[in-house]
């Protein structure tokens, strides 16, 4: 949407209209600025069923600097590898500017209720323009049927947790391969950084 769209929507005949003809209200979304931080909350940490790439996220957060939480043991353990000093999680009423969710060791279809278990706390807490990032493995790589399953069925976890998601946050699935772990930091950074369009509906 134009920033002209936005600044209609703001004004007060515009945002009549808008209510009244059920158009999509617009939202500001954070924009990069120079020597700003990536992030403007937080980052929650959390890892499902012992994952792989819990600690090369926490060296992507260490690496740009961000504030971080951690939701479990293996969390904790993977941000002390990496360097990354990390609190115990997040309080319900703090907000976060992004949660990494490693759920690359998932295995079997009963493993997916630990990714619902971490992620159900906290998913309202992800403020304006944050991110939610799982972190997972491409079902081509399992080593069995069930792993191959259960990984393709995070999509449609990630799709159902994305429509929780308000005033511009954005939820990406991020698939590694094995023995690529070393090679997401460049995707991490983007996909962590805000929005360079001007606004979103909600």
């Amino acid at each position: 949407m134009s920033d002209r769209y936005q600044q209609f929507a703001d004004s007060r005949p515009g945002r009549l209209v808008v209510r009244r003809l059920g158009l999509p209200d617009p939202v500001p979304l954070r924009r990069h600025e120079p020597g700003a931080p990536v992030l403007d909350a937080p980052a929650l940490l959390a890892t499902a069923s012992g994952g792989r790439l819990a600690e090369p996220a926490a060296r992507v957060l260490a690496a740009i600097g961000a504030e971080a939480w951690v939701a479990d043991q293996h969390a904790r353990a993977a941000a002390k590898a990496a360097g990354l000093r990390a609190r115990d999680r997040a309080d319900e009423t703090d907000a976060l500017g992004a949660v990494l969710l490693d759920a690359s060791g998932i295995a079997r279809s009963q493993d997916l209720r630990a990714v619902y278990d971490l992620l159900h706390p906290h998913i309202r807490q992800i403020g304006p323009s944050g991110r939610l990032l799982l972190l997972a493995s491409p079902p081509a790589a399992a080593a069995g049927v069930r792993e191959a399953v259960a990984q393709r069925a995070l999509e449609g976890f990630m799709r159902s947790a994305a429509k929780e998601l308000r005033a511009g946050a954005t939820a990406q699935l991020v698939r590694v391969a094995p023995g690529a772990e070393g090679g997401i930091e460049a995707t991490l950074r983007f996909l962590l950084s805000v929005a360079r369009r001007t606004s979103t509906a909600r």
